[in-house]
């Protein structure tokens, strides 16, 4: 991001706000009780970040810059993305390989315990002091590295090498969460 010539770049790790809305500490209390969190959705199409996305293929690698989520719910949603898909690189994928890192397609967000001293605490103490308490230091976890990697090169798996790759996926989930 570019602010008044200064370039600003961080990620997951050291980004103050992503730590915090990753960590649920400033979602909305809406957000605990959406009732839009289901694939029925009521809009022509559905945009979000594909968080998890695997890729398939070299020219759609995922690169850390960002992959966005399309998801067409009506016949009208399909006949804009028809208007508009000349312009833009895209694959398709199943539904069902978006929806382990996509929570709120399916369900509400979770509501973080900790979420109303966060907030006491922003509003008493400020933002410096939430930032050493709540959100750092971090540590990029080893099944967030194992993870980053193996989906960046993923492609280099071919079909068969991902439904092992998407199995040891689920064991790190539940045996390394923790590291």
């Amino acid at each position: 991001m570019l602010v008044s010539g200064i370039i600003y770049k961080a990620n997951a790790v050291t980004d103050p706000f992503l730590l915090a809305f990753l960590n649920n500490f400033c979602l909305r209390k809406a957000c605990h009780e959406c009732k839009y969190t289901c694939l029925n959705r009521e809009g022509d199409v559905t945009l979000g970040d594909f968080w998890g996305y695997v890729s398939d293929t070299y020219k759609f690698r995922n690169d850390e810059k960002g992959i966005s989520l399309v998801i067409i719910n009506t016949a009208e949603g399909a006949d804009w993305l028809k208007k508009i898909e000349s312009g833009y690189y895209y694959t398709r994928k199943d539904i069902e390989e978006t929806l382990p890192s996509n929570g709120p397609l399916t369900k509400p967000s979770i509501h973080e315990e900790k979420r109303e001293l966060f907030l006491d605490d922003f509003i008493n103490e400020g933002f410096e002091y939430c930032l050493h308490k709540y959100l750092y230091p971090r540590e990029r976890s080893k099944s967030y590295l194992i993870g980053m990697f193996i989906n960046n090169k993923s492609y280099l798996l071919g079909k068969p090498g991902r439904k092992v790759y998407e199995k040891l996926r689920n064991l790190m989930k539940t045996y390394l969460r923790k590291d």
